[in-house]
């Protein structure tokens, strides 16, 4: 579990963002988060790109939105805030993660289980490492 104040400032960074953004990814497993990213989402009015291999949100759009359509596009670069959840950012030819607005204008939290993993392709603006939880049945 990540220490609380830091859960506590993303929160608040959370609730503060205009046009905040949900991403993810591969990590982001269905079997124990996705009530929680999609309530997250619903509460917070945030557009939810779905990832290759990772969580897509089960509503319709404006907050669900088509992979690498103008709507999904869009959102990542317009984005204020952006929480990517148990993903890695793509990077484009150049080595820099792509699809997203500019670091100084956009900020990112990144959740995730490996420290390797946090701003391996851009700067993030808070990290949060957090231990598995594991379910067995459902």
């Amino acid at each position: 579990m990540a220490q609380p104040e830091l859960i506590g400032r993303a929160a608040r960074m959370l609730v503060d963002a205009e046009r905040p953004l949900i991403h993810a990814g591969g990590g982001c497993s269905p079997l124990w988060s996705m009530d929680e990213v999609r309530e997250l989402a619903e509460y917070l009015s945030a557009r939810s790109p779905p990832a290759p291999g990772g969580w897509r949100h089960p509503r319709r759009p404006p907050l669900c939105l088509i992979a690498a359509g103008y709507g999904a596009l869009g959102a990542q670069a317009a984005a204020d805030l952006v929480l990517l959840v148990g993903g890695r950012m793509a990077t484009s030819i150049s080595g820099t993660a792509s699809l997203l607005g500019e670091p100084d204008e956009q900020k990112l939290i990144q959740i995730d289980i490996e420290p390797e993993n946090v701003a391996l392709n851009r700067p993030v603006d808070l990290a949060l490492l957090v231990t598995p939880r594991l379910r067995c049945g459902p």
